[in-house]
């Protein structure tokens, strides 16, 4: 009678095992694969295993979705580029996840380019812009007619080296060639305001400059400085030589040899390369 009673627990017990066991648990308990399921009704899927998480996305009927793990009666699923959890009574399960060649393609490039070190925008435009430090270009300028001065064409040549990204020192040599003569030569410095959400690069500078200038009787050598403030644009790129258009506003302050302050003003443009 003992025996019989013993083959009769037992016989409960593998009852118990095979009917508690569905197909759902079966994946995890054998080696924890990833499963296919799908969606058996519409699914809100949470962000924790409790009905009363937040909401992540919502899956429609129909739709497949991969089974990754599980909490109870929660699944923890997989859903295009969301992760949540789902009722285990609204998923019905397809088989065993298998992943495809371009599947598996596909991640190890994934892998790869999180392997390898991504520098931000503003790091890449200051390694491109430290392999072109040199500006050089000719200008034309028109200047009205400011205190004891009169207006003339110049045209002129700026020589720069930055040194780092915003700024650079260099050499500024003008000179009028209509209404009057004179050449204007001296160092230059400038700053320039560059932007990663911007093609325009306005900039700010100084010169200090020797003057030599000759209209009718009025001759005279002097120093002086010009003040500019402007912009320029990058329009192309031909291998390492990168053309910019450049605009200024400028004024010449002419204080030193002279028998009263003179100051020019006027505005230029030029044609420049970066190399």
């Amino acid at each position: 009678m003992i025996f019989n009673f013993c083959r009769f627990c037992l016989l409960l017990f593998v009852l118990f095992l095979y009917g508690g066991t569905s197909l759902h648990a079966q994946g995890y308990q054998a080696a924890k694969q990833v499963l296919v399921g799908q969606a058996v009704n519409n699914i809100l899927l949470k962000e924790r295993p409790s009905s009363s998480s937040r909401i992540v996305t919502k899956v429609n009927s129909g739709q497949k979705l991969l089974i990754t793990g599980r909490d109870g009666e929660w699944m923890e699923v997989e859903f295009l580029e969301h992760k949540g959890w789902s009722l285990q009574s609204d998923i019905e399960v397809l088989g065993i996840y298998t992943e495809s060649k371009a599947e598996r393609r596909k991640a190890k490039k994934k892998e790869k380019k999180e392997k390898k070190p991504q520098s931000s925008p503003s790091e890449k435009v200051r390694r491109e812009k430290s392999q072109m430090p040199w500006f050089v270009g000719p200008s034309m300028y028109y200047a009205g007619s400011g205190k004891s001065f009169y207006k003339h064409l110049r045209a002129g040549m700026e020589l720069c080296y930055f040194f780092d990204l915003h700024n650079c020192v260099g050499l500024l040599a003008e000179g009028i060639f209509k209404n009057g003569s004179m050449y204007v030569v001296g160092p230059t410095i400038k700053h320039q305001i560059r932007s990663k959400n911007s093609s325009i690069a306005p900039n700010v500078g100084a010169a200090l400059l020797y003057y030599q200038f000759d209209r009718s009787s009025d001759q005279e050598k002097s120093l002086g400085t010009q003040i500019f403030v402007g912009a320029s644009r990058s329009v192309a790129q031909i291998r390492d030589i990168e053309l910019h258009i450049q605009a200024k506003i400028a004024a010449d302050l002419i204080f030193v040899g002279v028998e009263e302050v003179r100051i020019p003003f006027g505005v230029g443009m030029s044609l420049a390369m970066r190399f």
